[in-house]
């Protein structure tokens, strides 16, 4: 990420959050700027690849749960709905905030990373690196943070709402549906915390390099939800 001075006199960033093989087939080069504020689009390779990844995951959480001896039924609502929520949702928010302010952002599957969920699923536990928004054009520094820390807020308030409903009707819940919005809830928070560490790439080393007040403020919520549902 480098500084440049844009036309209306204030600093500007040329972002990439990722190496962006891309760039060239879909025009705008890698600092190519589209318009802000515009509708969240999605092109088919894009589609393509949210659907591999969404698949890969689900099955390999499957997998997981599987072992706990938990019916085939409920083991895949609870992962199909611990992605979409968790690791769908978390993309979506990146890629929706960086398109609103102008730049390029479309999610690609990492296929090395989804093999290794494959794997480890088999294995009885989840690795997973399913892939990225891989994200280039011109930000301001706060526009990068911004962009940054939509993902982890969007996984705390999945998290949050999700707890909320345990707390009212947890009692009158069925089993299955209790460990689906326990799940989800967990998986939320813990992604939201992962993705919030201060090491770069991860989202936390953009965000608190931004503004270390708005990291603060979503990393201690993250944090102290992690503890209380690990323990």
């Amino acid at each position: 990420m480098t500084p440049w001075d844009r036309r209306d006199g204030r600093t500007g960033y040329r972002i990439s959050f990722a190496y962006d093989p891309y760039s060239r087939r879909y025009g705008g080069g890698m600092y190519g700027r589209g318009v802000p504020g515009r509708k969240m689009s999605f092109g088919r390779e894009e589609k393509e690849h949210i659907l591999k990844a969404v698949a890969v995951l689900s099955f390999a959480f499957t997998l997981i749960l599987l072992r706990a001896r938990i019916q085939v039924f409920w083991a895949l609502g609870i992962a199909l709905v611990a992605v979409l929520t968790g690791f769908l949702l978390h993309e979506l928010a990146h890629k929706y905030t960086a398109q609103h302010y102008g730049c390029w952002a479309e999610f690609r599957a990492w296929d090395m990373g989804l093999l290794l969920a494959l794997i480890s699923g088999f294995a009885g536990f989840l690795f997973a690196a399913p892939g990225a928004v891989y994200i280039s054009g011109v930000a301001s520094k706060r526009e990068n943070g911004i962009i940054s820390a939509a993902g982890p807020a969007t996984n705390l308030m999945v998290g949050v709402v999700f707890l909320i409903i345990l707390r009212l009707l947890g009692g009158l819940l069925p089993p299955p549906l209790f460990l689906i919005f326990w799940f989800a809830s967990y998986i939320n928070i813990f992604l939201g915390f992962f993705n919030m560490l201060p090491i770069p790439p991860l989202d936390g080393s953009k965000v608190i390099a931004w503004d270390p007040g708005v990291y603060l403020a979503l990393m201690v919520p993250l944090a102290f939800l992690l503890f209380i549902l690990a323990f």
